[in-house]
């Protein structure tokens, strides 16, 4: 289901974000190209890091900038008391971007991206149309600015990065709200133990593939999801620690098959 999410509406319990005050809160970076030049991102995946945005800052850097990662759908971006005038480009779960929008300093009246976004980028007002962004644009997202930790992993002819979900809320959550994934892209579920697995696809609405695993990496089974099935489990028919999700139709294309052995890599063991 679509969320309404007025940028700090993460924080709606907490102080407004997006370039809210000055914090302490260290975020990792991430080097990402947007347009024809390169940029060193923060990256806000967190309430935390949201709640700090660019707060307190008199200037940023020409080459910086925050990455807001959402990990749902958000239309609407608000900056209170942000000393800095940004820009501020929207792009789906795929990368794609769906608006670019400009924020003057101190303007605490809601942007919206138009259409439900995934990331939300700040730069330099007038950054984004110097670098040649546009909407339409496809970005490629960096691995440090996925909603989970990344592992890369091969996976019949193919590699791809697999965000890793452990934890009972990350499993529940999965690929719901997602309106595109990038070709290259998935995510690995990982369980304390080895038993027969089921999944539905409540709220999910991209068609996927999901290949189980065993704890030694052997595949078990390789099926398909519809979109918004939440009526049927999809059963691994084996015993599987692990579950892929990839979009439908790329396990075939790798050529990934029943009874096949892949390598699990450290992160998500």
């Amino acid at each position: 289901m679509k969320r309404v999410f007025i940028f700090s509406l993460l924080l709606v319990l907490l102080p407004l974000a997006g370039g809210c005050r000055r914090s302490e809160t260290v975020m990792p970076t991430a080097s990402m190209r947007l347009g024809n030049r390169t940029f060193t991102l923060d990256v806000a995946a967190t309430p935390e890091a949201q709640k700090a945005g660019l707060g307190g800052r008199d200037s940023i850097p020409a080459d910086r900038g925050l990455i807001y990662v959402f990990g749902d759908e958000t239309t609407h971006f608000r900056a209170e008391n942000s000393r800095v005038p940004l820009d501020v480009i929207f792009a789906n779960s795929a990368g794609k971007v769906v608006s670019i929008r400009s924020i003057n300093a101190n303007d605490t009246t809601p942007v919206s991206s138009e259409k439900p976004a995934f990331y939300a980028i700040e730069l330099n007002r007038g950054a984004a149309g110097a670098a040649g962004v546009k909407v339409g644009d496809q970005l490629s997202i960096p691995p440090g600015a996925f909603p989970l930790p990344v592992v890369e992993m091969k996976i019949g002819s193919g590699t791809f990065n697999l965000e890793v979900a452990r934890s009972d809320q990350e499993q529940q959550t999965g690929l719901m709200n997602r309106d595109a994934m990038p070709a290259d892209h998935g995510m690995i579920f990982v369980f304390p133990n080895q038993q027969e697995r089921g999944f539905w696809m409540k709220n999910t609405r991209l068609p996927l593939d999901i290949i189980f695993v065993d704890s030694v990496g052997r595949v078990v089974s390789v099926r398909q999801m519809r979109p918004y099935d939440d009526q049927h489990f999809t059963h691994s028919n084996g015993a599987a620690r692990y579950a892929i999700e990839l979009n439908k139709g790329v396990a075939d294309s790798v050529g990934i098959k029943a009874g096949d052995k892949l390598t699990i890599p450290p992160g998500a063991q």
